[in-house]
């Protein structure tokens, strides 16, 4: 990915995966910061241990994350937003995003405990949140707008406009819907925005997340 992003401009950066359990990661981080399109990791657990945040090791991966000044993008489902509190005061200068407003359930149209979890998230300035990875948390064959409706509306209640950021979720989102049907429904969903403010959410906000100006 990163021998890609050199060699098309419209590539702006790479989030890359790495082993954050790995005994080499600083050695492995040093390498890859060497490229100069490497904006951040992402990681999850593959293993279900629900607690895997506040490990050992993936601390100590993540405090090397945050030594080589990357981002860390956070794929976890609701029942793992409680630990990211005391993950940021494990490691305060990790600058975090929640992929997928951390994939509630949207199918049965379940808000708790997911909106507290994710509210008191809201409180930690370091952490932003992705509007993404909706449309296969609903029904993939009977999703409506108005079903990602509750949710984006809380993320933007909790979060502001300034800490949010769009992300197609492609081509996973295929499951349930085209780029164009999850970039309209999102449009729609915050038709209320000022241009300013979709400016922010659909680009700006990513930009200066990732350090790409």
């Amino acid at each position: 990915m990163l021998d890609l992003a050199d060699a098309h401009e419209f590539l702006a950066g790479v989030v890359a995966w790495v082993d954050l359990t790995s005994p080499r990661i600083s050695e492995v981080l040093a390498q890859l910061s060497k490229r100069p399109k490497l904006r951040g990791i992402r990681y999850a657990d593959a293993e279900g241990n629900e607690r895997w945040l506040l490990g050992e090791e993936v601390l100590h991966g993540l405090r090397e994350v945050a030594r080589y000044k990357l981002t860390f993008d956070v794929l976890v489902r609701p029942h793992h937003l409680k630990y990211i509190p005391t993950l940021a005061d494990q490691v305060p200068e990790l600058r975090m995003v929640v992929d997928h407003i951390a994939k509630p359930r949207i199918a049965p149209n379940e808000l708790e405990p997911w909106a507290t979890d994710i509210a008191k998230l809201a409180d930690i300035p370091q952490i932003y949140c992705k509007v993404s990875g909706m449309v296969t948390e609903a029904d993939w064959k009977r999703w409506t707008v108005e079903d990602l409706k509750p949710y984006v509306d809380h993320v933007l209640k909790v979060f502001g406009v300034e800490r949010l950021m769009w992300g197609s979720d492609w081509p996973v989102c295929l499951l349930a819907a085209n780029y164009h049907e999850v970039y309209r429904s999102v449009l729609e969903v915050t038709d209320s925005l000022s241009r300013e403010q979709r400016e922010k959410l659909y680009g700006l906000n990513a930009q200066r997340f990732y350090r790409l100006t």
